[in-house]
């Protein structure tokens, strides 16, 4: 008979390391949900022909369309001026430091113009992600006409 054992609680980097990567799965997920968007409006408006491979001239492109007094056009410039999180979310290097207040995850990234390094908070993350769910949700609304 095997004798029992106990199964030790994750430690706390491990926990941390979950939550951070949960939260930037969650961004990049409000991301992509934004950039179907973009993509959906901009077919609807110049028909089913070929549109730009990149969300940034999707964007530019859409906001020829809807012109500044559009909902849309302050909707879509709102999503774009947060949308270079994405890249170092999605692209960048990350390194997860834990600290006594909790993690901080510093982004390495290259914007083609030299190296950036972004960092993200888990006290400021929630107010990030519930920041760009409501970008999205307008978005959503502004473009669904």
């Amino acid at each position: 008979m095997n004798a029992p054992f106990a199964i030790e609680p994750p430690s706390l980097r491990n926990a941390a390391l979950s939550d951070a990567n949960q939260w930037r799965g969650a961004m990049v997920d409000l991301f992509a949900r934004g950039e179907m968007l973009i993509a959906k409006a901009l077919r609807r408006r110049q028909g089913e022909g070929k549109i730009p491979l990149h969300t940034s001239e999707r964007a530019q492109q859409l906001a020829a369309h809807l012109g500044e007094d559009d909902a849309g056009y302050g909707a879509l410039e709102t999503f774009m001026a947060l949308y270079r999180r994405r890249t170092s979310l999605i692209h960048g290097l990350s390194n997860l430091i834990v600290e006594e207040g909790g993690w901080v995850l510093a982004v390495e990234w290259d914007d083609g113009a030299g190296p950036r390094r972004d960092f993200f908070t888990e006290a400021e993350s929630e107010t990030d992600r519930l920041h760009l769910k409501s970008v999205v949700d307008q978005l959503r609304g502004a473009l669904a006409s």
